[in-house]
Parts: C-alpha cells; sequence; structure tokens
C-alpha cells in the first residue's frame, strides 16, 4: 500500500515536472504551480498528522472483542432459536448415543486425549466414558466443556436437528459463560461462533485464515480499526472462540476428506463439527476421522415422544382431527406416517403447516401413504400451498404459490450451484452476466448526464457534455454495473479508521483514477493545461470524499448484531447517495478552481465555480445512484424478470416469503426456514 502511495506521488511529480521544464509560459507554470499547492500542502499536513496518530493507536484488547462476539452472538442465535421456535411450545425432545458408525476413533482417546493442553471449562467437570453413551440436547454443553480432546461431531440424517441443536448449544454455552461471576473464569470460557463451511477450500485456506475471515463477515465490527483487521484471527489462535462448524455435507464431495485432514491437523481450539452421517462415513473412508473427537449421533425421535411433543402444540383437550393423530402416533408405530414424523423437521412442518382450524385428517387419507418418503415430500409441498394459501378475512397474497414455486425454486438451485444456505442480496448479481448490467448502467448515465443535461442547461445537445457523459458513462457502466463489495452504512468516526490501510489504498486508487480520466477528458477539449489543472483538483477532491467516507462508514452491521435485509437495503442506498451529492459538489469546486487558475475566460471566481457546479451537482446524483449496490442488484432482479425465473421486485417477494414462514433472516442475509425445503424445491425446479 505505501509502495503504491509512492508511486502515485512520484508519478505525478514526474509528470508535473516534466511539463514545466519543458514549457516557457510562464501563465503555465503559475497555473501548474498553485494547483499542486493547493493539492500537496494540505494533504502533506494531515498525512503526518494522521500517521503520528496512527502510531499512537493502542494495543488491541482481545478479552474485550471476545466480550462483544458474545454479545452479538448471543442476540443472534436468540433471535434463530425464537424464528425457529425451538423453545415454544416446548423443545422438541431430541436425544443423541455414541455413534457405531465407524466414523470416530476410541471413546478414551475422546474423554482423555494425549495430545491436546485442553483443560475442562471452568464451572464444568471432566466427562467420562459412561457420559457419552446417551444423553439429551441439554447434556451437550457438559460434553462441550468437560472433554478432554475439546473435539466434538454431531451427526445424523437430514432434518434430524443438527443445526437445531448446534444453536442451543452456542446459548447454553453462552448462558453458562455470562452465569460465572468471576471475570477471570468468564474469559476462560470461548465464546462459541456458528459457521457454515460454505466457501472453504481446505486445499488453498488454512483453518485459521478462513474463520477468521468468515468472522469478519460475520461480525464485521471485528475488522474496524477499534480492533483491527487481525483481531479475528488472534481470537480464533488464542482459543478464545470456540468454532461451531455446520455444513461438510454441502462441501463438493472432493474436498469433504481434504476438509476432515485439515480440520484434524489444524485445529487447536475447541471444535463442533456439523454433519450427515453418510456423508461424514464417504469423507472418514478416504481421508480418515476427526482424531479424538466425541461422535455423537442424533436418534430418531420415538412415536411415543412425537405424539407427546404435537399434544403440547394445541390445546388442551386437542381438536379431534389432532387428537385422532396423535393417537395414531402410539398405536401404530410402523405406519408410513409415524415413520416419517421421526425427526425435528418433520414434527415442526406438522405443527406450522396445519394451523388451527386446518384439516389434518388429510395427513391420515384412507389407504395410507405408500413410504414415508411420500409422507415426507407432502410435507414439504405443504410449507408453500399453505403459505401462499388465501385465508378468510384477509387480503389475497400477492403471489400465487406457482409462482412462489418457480421463484424459489430457481433461487434455491442457485443456492446449491454455491453450496451455501445463505441469500445475500447483494450477491444474487452473480447469478446473471454482467454485460447487461455494465451496458444498462452506461446507457442510464448516458441518457441523464449527456441528454438530459445538455437540455437542461443549454437547452439543446451540446457537444462537449455529450462527451464528457458518454466518457463518464464508460467509466461509470465498468467500474459500477458489475456490481462488488459489501453494502455500507454510516457510523461512528474513529480515528485509527482514518489510517487505515484498506482506507488509504481505495483512496490513493480513487484519486489516480478519477485525476487521470477527468485531466485526460478536459486535456481534450480545452489543451494540456487546463486538463492537467482540473485533473489534479478533481483528482485531489475525490480522494478526499472518498477518505472521508470510506473512513465514516461501515459494513451495514451494528455493533451488537447485522442489520436485517430491507434495513441494510435502505442505508447502503442512503450512504451513497450522500456520497455521490458530496462528491458532485468537491467536483464542482474542483472544476471551478480550475477555471480560475487555467481558464482566461472564467469570469468572476463566484460564476466560474456556479457554472461548474451545474454539472458537478447532477454528476454526483448520478454517480450516487449507480455506485449503489441497490443499483446493481435492481438490474439483477430485471434480468431475473426477463428470464422468466424471478420477480422484479425481488425485496419484497422475499419478504413477503419470510413473513409467511418460508424464509428467515439470518443478520443481513435470508435462508430457507428449512434447509430440507431448500433442497427439495432445488432438486424439483425446472427453467420452463
Amino acid at each position: 500500500m505505501v509502495r503504491a502511495g509512492l508511486v502515485v506521488v512520484l508519478g505525478a511529480a514526474a509528470s508535473t515536472f516534466w511539463l514545466l521544464f519543458s514549457t516557457h509560459d510562464r501563465g503555465l507554470t503559475s497555473a501548474v504551480i498553485q494547483a499542486v499547492s493547493a493539492v500537496l500542502v494540505p494533504a502533506a499536513g494531515v498525512g503526518t498528522w494522521l500517521l503520528r496518530r496512527r502510531s499512537d493507536a493502542p494495543a488491541v484488547d482481545l478479552d474485550a472483542a471476545a466480550e462483544t462476539v458474545a454479545a452479538a452472538a448471543r442476540l443472534r442465535w436468540e433471535r434463530g432459536a425464537a424464528e425457529r421456535r425451538l423453545l415454544h411450545p416446548s423443545r422438541i425432545p431430541v436425544r443423541w448415543s455414541w455413534s457405531e458408525k465407524g466414523v470416530g476413533g476410541l471413546l478414551t482417546d475422546a474423554v482423555r486425549s494425549p495430545a491436546s493442553r485442553l483443560v475442562s471449562v471452568p464451572g464444568l467437570a471432566p466427562v467420562g466414558p459412561w457420559q457419552l453413551d446417551d444423553g439429551g440436547l441439554p447434556d451437550l454443553l457438559g460434553v462441550f466443556g468437560g472433554i478432554g480432546s475439546g473435539r466434538l461431531i454431531l451427526l445424523g440424517a437430514a432434518g434430524a436437528g443438527k443445526s437445531s441443536a448446534a444453536i442451543m448449544l452456542a446459548l447454553d454455552v453462552l448462558g453458562h459463560r455470562a452465569d460465572l461471576a468471576d471475570p477471570a473464569q468468564r474469559r476462560s470460557v470461548p465464546v462459541p461462533v456458528l459457521l457454515t463451511l460454505a466457501g472453504w477450500d481446505p486445499s488453498r485456506q488454512r483453518l485459521n485464515a478462513w474463520a477468521a475471515r468468515r468472522l469478519e463477515l460475520e461480525y464485521p465490527f471485528l475488522a474496524a480499526t477499534e480492533y483491527g483487521r487481525g483481531t479475528a484471527r488472534q481470537l480464533v489462535e488464542t482459543g478464545r472462540l470456540a468454532l461451531l462448524l455446520d455444513g461438510l455435507d454441502d462441501l463438493p464431495e472432493r474436498l469433504r476428506p481434504v476438509a476432515l485432514r485439515a480440520l484434524d491437523e489444524q485445529a487447536d481450539a475447541r471444535l463442533v463439527l456439523l454433519c450427515r452421517s453418510r456423508e461424514l462415513a464417504d469423507a472418514v473412508a478416504v481421508g480418515g476421522h476427526l482424531a479424538g473427537a466425541a461422535t455423537l449421533e442424533l436418534r430418531p425421535v420415538t412415536p411415543g415422544q412425537a405424539a407427546a411433543y404435537l399434544e403440547r402444540c394445541r390445546v388442551d383437550p386437542p381438536p379431534p382431527g389432532w387428537r385422532r393423530l396423535v393417537d395414531h402416533l402410539r398405536r401404530h408405530p410402523d405406519d408410513p406416517v409415524t415413520q416419517a414424523l421421526d425427526t425435528p423437521l418433520m414434527l415442526s412442518l406438522v405443527r406450522d403447516t396445519f394451523p388451527p382450524g386446518d384439516d389434518i385428517s388429510r395427513l391420515l387419507p384412507d389407504g395410507g401413504f405408500p413410504s414415508r418418503e411420500a409422507v415426507e415430500d407432502y410435507l414439504l409441498q405443504r410449507v408453500l400451498t399453505t403459505a401462499y394459501a388465501h385465508r378468510p378475512g384477509q387480503a389475497a397474497p400477492p403471489y400465487t404459490a406457482a409462482q412462489a414455486r418457480h421463484w424459489l425454486g430457481h433461487i434455491a438451485a442457485r443456492m446449491g450451484e454455491q453450496h451455501t444456505r445463505d441469500l445475500a442480496w447483494w450477491l444474487i448479481r452473480r447469478w446473471q452476466p454482467a454485460w447487461f448490467r455494465v451496458a444498462a448502467t452506461a446507457l442510464t448515465v448516458f441518457l441523464t448526464l449527456g441528454v438530459g443535461l445538455s437540455f437542461l442547461v443549454s437547452g439543446a445537445l451540446n457537444a462537449k457534455v455529450v462527451f464528457y457523459a458518454a466518457v463518464s458513462a464508460v467509466f461509470l457502466g465498468l467500474v459500477y454495473g458489475p456490481g462488488g463489495g459489501l453494502p455500507r452504512q454510516w457510523a461512528t468516526f474513529r480515528w485509527p479508521e482514518v489510517v487505515a490501510p484498506a482506507t488509504l489504498r481505495k483512496t490513493m486508487l480513487f484519486f489516480a483514477a478519477v485525476g487521470m480520466i477527468f485531466g485526460l477528458m478536459l486535456s481534450l477539449v480545452f489543451g494540456y493545461v487546463y486538463g492537467l489543472v482540473s485533473g489534479l483538483l478533481s483528482g485531489a477532491g475525490a480522494g478526499l470524499v472518498s477518505w472521508f467516507f470510506h473512513a465514516l462508514a461501515r459494513p451495514s452491521v451494528d455493533l451488537r448484531s447485522p442489520l436485517p435485509p430491507p434495513a441494510c437495503w435502505q442505508r447502503e442506498r442512503r450512504y451513497r447517495m450522500v456520497f455521490g451529492l458530496t462528491l458532485g459538489l468537491a467536483f464542482g469546486l474542483a472544476i471551478g478552481l480550475a477555471n480560475i487558475l487555467a481558464s482566461p475566460d472564467h469570469g468572476t471566481p463566484v460564476e466560474a465555480i456556479t457554472a461548474a457546479m451545474e454539472g458537478g451537482i447532477p454528476y454526483g446524483l448520478v454517480f450516487g445512484v449507480v455506485s449503489s449496490k441497490t443499483w446493481a442488484a435492481g438490474l439483477t432482479f430485471c434480468q431475473l424478470r426477463l428470464a422468466g425465473v424471478g420477480p422484479l421486485r425481488m425485496m419484497s417477494f422475499l419478504d413477503d416469503a419470510c413473513d409467511r414462514d418460508v424464509l428467515r433472516v439470518a443478520g443481513p442475509s435470508y435462508q430457507f426456514r428449512h434447509a430440507r425445503l431448500q433442497d427439495c424445491l432445488a432438486a424439483s425446479w425446472s427453467p420452463e
């Protein structure tokens, strides 16, 4: 970053001195000296002051960072547990036992691992072999904190409740941590962070580096300069965080054995791994097992447990149809319906897709279902049918069940291709080719600035304005049309952020790009003297605005928890509009000063700056619109609508799906409420 800055400064200095020594025009020399002085003198003073402040930055307090992560994680997963209805009306009675599927090592190695340096979590006793034979979800806290190896694997079939078990384990650990009165003991309890393995390539990325990057995405305040860019990695490497990793089965099949080997060799803190039983067995057969891990398998829910849970989901006494289903589960343990309702997923679908007053007798038709798979497919299909059904006394849904099935099926298929459970609205652009957005952005900029501004200023097409608009259209289309980066929002101004390497890098890049483009563009029309002066001043103005706004903004995340997608969308748009308007004012002022310094017929200084503002402010407003992540996302939604695979108002559709319990909010992203539903929709989707 420092080298890049030196290259930019030396290049600008060399060009300036070459121009001065190659000309005998005193007017030119004076104008250039004034322009360079106007840029470099304040910049040198500010730079010196900033570097002094940076050298005085305090050391990172890792314990404080861990406490902040704990607060954010607890808030997030309390919300997640409520949305999944994991606590109310009651916990689904899931139990586990030691796995006999041949995917782990000896039980004694898990209890007393000779290679592990971990000690029991304060407040929890070491576990013995007998404590790993059988247990319920509340018992996982003792296993997590008391196992000698610090490694735990939760496996089970699809829908067995692995993700829900991980959420409840994380909340139990965080609750136990908060209950410890001694601050030293509290600091010794690692903060559990639940991450999905989607996107990890263990053949290219080491575990700690990948985990640190994911943590900065999940908890972006860790990348703020009050902690430092490397804080997340230090938290992982010092054992202040415990990794709960979900989705090994979502990785490409060839990477699963590689991931297991990487976890075995590189994980040196407490680790919980979640995976489907069959996929884990296949990976272990190729890549070996996770040494020292306690392999616990979630058991199916028994018919009696399922019946008791469903009884608690309705009033007492339950309606006749509900009573018939409960009695059926107890009396017919071998029936396909009873067999299908042996997982938390299927029990929750019965609870949610048969609201009070609905006819549950359709789950017990005459002749019955031919297999448990048929029952599962029926319940999964009911999710959308029930969600988008018209109910008396309520407004009709804005989308039909057929539309929702087709559009959500396409979304699920795309998410499956990317091996992810998270739907981030600013990444939907990856689903469609970028050329459309580049062309649409360039055309919009050209028509707005070239045609619209020409008629606004002079009442007819102006050749110079059209030329400026064409160059700007190409630049903005190529840079901002494809989309990229994270949405941002306003944040508290922090001095260390001002001299962060990323902020300075973007500032210098913006200064160089804008200065060169404006300088060359104006040189072709007004000559190289005016072009050089205006390029230096406009580049300096753009760099200053970019520096200020990047120092004053963060990714769209609060200090404690990520923003939901609608708020993230709105704050990104507001931030970009203010950014663009300020940039337009800076451009107008820079060009006005260039007119005063290098143009002989500029009129009075007020007239020169006012005339420049007439072009600068519209340019800034257009920049604010097209530079926003919402612009690229909106164009992508147009592409999806033209292709017939998505609605034009995608955000409204996704929010409506959340209101209907088809999707849920997970920080700034959306998720399907049930991973099995995502898989089912993806498998059944076709473009027709």
